[in-house]
Parts: C-alpha cells; structure tokens; sequence
C-alpha cells in the first residue's frame, strides 16, 4: 500500500512538473496547413446561422517577406456527413483575405490584410499578469488588461491562454497560443455584446478541410476553459461524493475528463435543464474537468475529488 501511494504521489508531480514545464514554452502558430472552423450567430438568427473556416495554406512573399496565405470561406454546418464526423458545406467563394508571419522570439504574429501596403500586429502572446493588451489588428483600442493565465491542451501539449478584463459580455473572448484566440483566428475581440461568436474546431498539419473528426477534433480541453461564468455555480467544489450544477443555463449534457483528457463519465439530459446532481463516488481523489454543454455554448468547470 505504501509503494502504491508512493507511486501515486510521483505520477501527480509528474504530471504538475509536465504542465509546468509546457505552459513555460512558447507554442507558435502553425506552420504548415491549419483549418480554423467558427460560428457566427448574430442576434435574432434562430436557425441557419453563419458558419465559417479560415484556412492558412500555401506561401507567398509580400515586400520581400515570407508569409503564408490565408483563405475565409462561409458555408453551413451539419451535425453529421456519413458516419459520426459532422462536416461544412462551403456555400461561398473561398477568399484570399491576407497573410501571416510570425516571430517566434518575440511570441508575436503579424497579419497583412488584402488591400494594405504592409502588415500589422495580430497578437502579442508576450504578456503576464496585469499587462495591457497591446493596439493590433483585432484589438483597435488596445482594449484590456490580463486578468488570468491558465492552460488549455492542443494536440497533446498545454498551450497558454489569456483572459482579459474588462469583459465584454458573457460571450467571452480570450487568447489562445498557436491558435489565435476563442472567437475565431481573425475575428475582432470588441463584436456586438448580443451576437455570439465562438471556435468550434482547429486542425493542423494536412487535416482534411472538409470535415471536422468528431464534436470538436482540436484536442483542446474545449475551447470555452477559461471561460469563468458566474451562471453556472458548482457546489460542493471540492467534492467527496456528490455535487450540484445550479445556473441560469439550459444544461443538455455534461462530460468529466481527467487532466489528460481522458472521458471518466458523460450525462445527457432527457431534457435541458439548469440543475443537476452529478455522483462522483467511484472517482479516485484527483483534478477533473466537467465539460457542461448548453444550447449556446460549450463551458469547462474545474472540479476536485478530495477524501
């Protein structure tokens, strides 16, 4: 019993030192070819609402500079093309709307727009606690102070993200390293406070751009994690055997993963609602992750099993 602790005890440092150790390197954009998809919902819209990919694929030089292409392209979403991959069915030209470079040393992207003479900042991942976020081609205002530095899992490896204050909406923006930030890769922090926006998918290095392999094929820890929503309250937190999920949201289905994202339990309601009980008596003491789904959003709570 003692070795097996022991060992329990060496997997949990383990597994902080690696977080540690990853959240401390810079993850850079992609570059080869990489598919951001997102949703727009304006308000109003009740069905049939714009959905996008933006695609970075191929290089080009602009005034001597090397820079990869970027394409936005609109289309529809379907919850299934054939088997259980839903897809995206262009429904509009495929548009060159700019390029992107990075440097890597100074964890900065530049984006050069169609119509102008030179690039521009795009995002600044340089940034710690209480910093400013600085003017770029997103951020007009240079809106924002850094107001929260967590992880968020990519491909296998912990990427920082940057949540701001103050904040727009519920609808809440952040930055992600090496994918750009939560609304979409090129889309404006400062949107209508009323219209959701919001990064379903982010593929990488020759993924198929026609389809996304599962709900959300990013193998991120969803993209709404550091998303703090005081609608959604988890009590007990931590937790010996059973808590509540109370909140003004309609929850229709909720996931628990492990720190490495692996599914412990899912639950889907018979009908949305905005309380349940969730029973976590067989769960080891440890860090989870609830993923709880409404009809707008995906949001990640942090939940800990203590006995």
């Amino acid at each position: 019993m003692r070795k097996i602790k022991i060992l329990i005890v060496f997997f949990a440092l383990f597994v902080g030192l690696k977080l540690s150790s990853q959240t401390n390197v810079y993850h850079p954009f992609p570059t080869d070819t990489a598919i951001w998809f997102h949703n727009f919902i304006p308000t109003g819209c009740s069905g049939g609402c714009p959905y996008y990919r933006t695609i970075q694929m191929g290089d080009t030089i602009l005034s001597t500079v090397a820079y990869k292409k970027v394409y936005k392209q609109q289309g529809t979403y379907f919850p299934s093309c054939g088997g259980s991959n839903p897809c995206f069915n262009p429904s509009g030209y495929l548009n060159y709307v700019g390029a992107l470079r990075q440097d890597s040393a100074l964890k900065k992207v530049y984006f050069f727009p169609t119509g102008l003479t030179h690039d521009t900042l795009l995002y600044d991942f340089n940034l710690n606690l209480g910093d400013t976020l600085a003017k770029s081609y997103l951020n007009g205002g240079g809106f924002g102070i850094v107001k929260k530095i967590d992880s968020i899992l990519v491909n296998g490896e912990y990427n920082k993200a940057f949540s701001f204050t103050p904040t727009l909406s519920s609808n809440e923006s952040f930055l992600i390293e090496g994918v750009g930030n939560s609304f979409g890769p090129l889309e404006y922090f400062g949107n209508n406070l009323n219209d959701y926006h919001g990064l379903c998918c982010f593929n990488q290095n020759q993924i198929p751009n026609t389809a996304c392999s599962g709900i959300c094929p990013m193998h991120v820890l969803e993209i709404n994690q550091i998303n703090e929503s005081p609608e959604l309250i988890i009590s007990p937190n931590p937790v010996n055997s059973t808590f509540t999920i109370k909140g003004t949201k309609n929850i229709g289905y909720i996931k628990i993963t492990d720190v490495l994202g692996n599914e412990i339990k899912s639950q889907r309601m018979a009908a949305p609602t905005n309380e349940i009980m969730v029973d976590v008596n067989r769960f080891d003491s440890g860090v989870y992750y609830i993923l709880i789904t409404s009809v707008t959003e995906t949001i990640i709570k942090k939940i800990i099993v203590s006995r």
